[in-house]
């Protein structure tokens, strides 16, 4: 009778490990979903902080799909075409559409930063350089991009201030 139960949860336990390794999503699936997730929900950043740490433990890395690249060269040529605040827009507009194809591209969340920060979107610049750090670009990328963080908040203030007065 020992001999029978003690086969029968072996058997239970082998065929529950194949079930679960079954449902197991590869890296390349699981971030699938995250990026299918944040097309649905494109404000959410917590999701997009959790794609790029899912993006750094994956080997090798994701590529970046030339849709996305079409659209960062496209926010490119606005940016370098922009010459008063709203003409930012159109950049700033390829440059999220970049993202919500590859949210863990650190040049596009960089760019996208600078072109928010030129049409006075503080707000989406900074958290679009937090993301940029987010991507680990290194020591020195960090630290300027923090400190770029820390004059776009002066701006923002001082925005503030005229609007307040």
């Amino acid at each position: 009778m020992k001999k029978t139960s003690l086969a029968a949860l072996i058997l239970f336990v082998s065929i529950f490990a194949l079930m679960s390794n079954a449902r197991a999503q590869s890296p390349q699936q699981t971030l699938d979903q995250y990026v299918s997730d944040l097309q649905k929900n494109p404000g959410d950043n917590a999701l997009r902080e959790k794609i790029i740490k899912h993006v750094q433990t994956m080997r090798p890395s994701p590529a970046i799909p030339e849709e996305a690249r079409r659209h960062y060269v496209m926010a490119k040529t606005y940016y370098k075409d922009a010459k008063k605040i709203d003409d930012y827009n159109a950049s700033i507009d390829e440059f999220k559409n970049a993202l919500l194809i590859a949210p863990w591209w650190p040049d596009a969340n960089r760019e996208l930063g600078i072109a928010a920060k030129g049409a006075q979107r503080y707000d989406d610049a900074i958290a679009a350089l937090k993301l940029y750090i987010a991507t680990n670009p290194g020591r020195n990328k960090a630290r300027a991009t923090q400190d770029e963080i820390y004059k776009i908040e002066a701006k923002k203030k001082e925005l503030q201030q005229k609007r307040g007065q």
